[in-house]
């Protein structure tokens, strides 16, 4: 299957969301030639313009003639076949995707010099050393030479229709992935089991893990990104699962958190109800109009006060109590990349001291179009309550020796529990739609769902 062949659309369909997308950069960068590699770092744009997805290819647009969509491609060849099977070739670039015209990649830098004249900037994305070389001798050339990709990802930030309904079917199978593996959970079983059964529904469904299964019991749910998935699991233990399907090379993403025997702890309970009523309370703030930090902001100050009402943090109002269970922003763009394109606004997201517990900077707006998952949750390693000095060394010795005096004797009792609860939000133009409402996730969805194959 090739992204021209999909399920509910005709292929002229397909080829004419690909046009639009192509069309839009076009009109962004119309005084110069656009040149999108497929290479390791453009891979997503080139998939996002082209839908081919064969590498050694190159996507040249020439806005303003009437064949402004070329693909530099490997050719079929008959003893490639043999090895790696067929390729699209020179006549699957066209009658496939769409191309005018269609060429042998090895033609790209002849047809480059001629096709410039008249051009003063080329648009080209060359991150890659052999195709910055390849740029540079471009630059000789007496042209401008810009990068493109910020217009492609806050292109890439809004969905169009094929988009969302890539992401749902993603949805839909990371759905019944989850519902399979909870049914297969009890003691003793291995993680990588649970893994197996997840994924053996993507497979049975055409698609692929977006990203690497993270499938954690006991204290592996402290982990952020636990990817080992190779340990037994406990009665008593709490099992994270954060593992979703890609349809097409979009990927969904969905964590839930289980009893691995069925039933919640009381001390589970508390959390998990905590972090579920965070979560809720973040969706709501998933609205066309609100700023993309306004979830994050909601569920931190939940945590926070409901984590204060426990006794494992004695002031609310100070930076470092809160940033000891806050650890990530909860939302991020979902698409072609699981942390897909796009900036969130005027502040740095790599920075996240910047803006993780102050409710004053809120980002850009959200609009119609946005996906978007949120992903609260809280993680009780045992030991990080005594590494307090080495987390925080400008917090004085004297307040964190109060703190631990204070909230250990609490903290002990949760020690080792991890939880997170995440799905998938579609910003539409008169709220939200949930593209992963069918996991569950209530506590009594849950439990019922477990005990029946318990």
């Amino acid at each position: 299957m090739n992204k021209y062949s999909i399920p509910g659309y005709t292929p002229q369909q397909v080829s004419s969301f690909y046009e639009s997308r192509r069309q839009r950069l076009m009109e962004l960068c119309h005084d110069g030639l656009i040149l999108i590699p497929h290479t390791k770092s453009s891979s997503e744009n080139f998939l996002y313009l082209t839908g081919f997805d064969e590498e050694d290819a190159v996507c040249l647009l020439i806005p303003g003639s009437d064949k402004p969509f070329r693909m530099y491609v490997t050719p079929d060849d008959p003893v490639k076949r043999l090895w790696t099977g067929k390729h699209y070739g020179i006549e699957g670039a066209k009658n496939l995707f769409g191309a005018n015209e269609a060429y042998p990649i090895s033609e790209l830098s002849s047809h480059l010099l001629p096709l410039s004249k008249g051009k003063k900037k080329i648009y080209a994305i060359a991150r890659e050393e052999n195709m910055k070389e390849f740029i540079s001798r471009l630059a000789g050339l007496n042209m401008d030479v810009r990068d493109p990709s910020s217009f492609i990802e806050e292109m890439r930030v809004f969905k169009d229709e094929l988009e969302i309904s890539l992401l749902r079917k993603a949805a839909v199978a990371t759905c019944e992935g989850f519902i399979r593996s909870a049914k297969a959970t009890r003691p003793d079983k291995m993680e990588y089991e649970i893994q197996a059964e997840m994924e053996y529904v993507y497979k049975r469904n055409g698609m692929e893990p977006g990203y690497t299964s993270i499938v954690g019991s006991g204290t592996n749910a402290t982990v952020l990104h636990y990817e080992r998935n190779n340990c037994r699991m406990h009665d008593g233990d709490l099992l994270l699962m954060d593992a979703a399907a890609a349809y097409n090379h979009y990927s969904a993403d969905l964590t839930r958190t289980i009893p691995v025997n069925g039933k919640f702890t009381p001390e589970q309970k508390v959390l998990y109800e905590l972090v579920l009523k965070a979560e809720l309370a973040a969706i709501k703030e998933m609205v066309p109009g609100k700023k993309i930090l306004d979830c994050h902001h909601t569920s931190s100050r939940m945590l926070t006060e409901g984590l204060h009402r426990l006794g494992l943090i004695t002031d609310p109002d100070k930076y470092w109590q809160k940033r000891f269970y806050i650890h990530y922003r909860v939302d991020h763009y979902i698409g072609l990349n699981v942390h897909d394109a796009g900036t969130y606004g005027s502040f740095n997201a790599a920075n996240r001291e910047e803006y993780i517990v102050n409710p004053e900077i809120r980002g850009r707006v959200l609009e119609p179009g946005m996906a978007l998952t949120v992903e609260p949750g809280v993680y009780m390693n045992a030991d990080r309550i005594n590494q307090l000095r080495e987390i925080f060394p400008d917090v004085p010795q004297q307040e964190i020796d109060q703190f631990v005096a204070r909230v250990k004797p609490v903290y002990d009792r949760f020690a080792g529990i991890g939880i997170r609860i995440e799905d998938d939000i579609l910003i539409t133009p008169n709220g939200n739609e949930n593209l992963t409402a069918g996991a569950p996730k209530t506590i009594e969805e849950i439990e019922t769902l477990m005990q029946k194959h318990q």
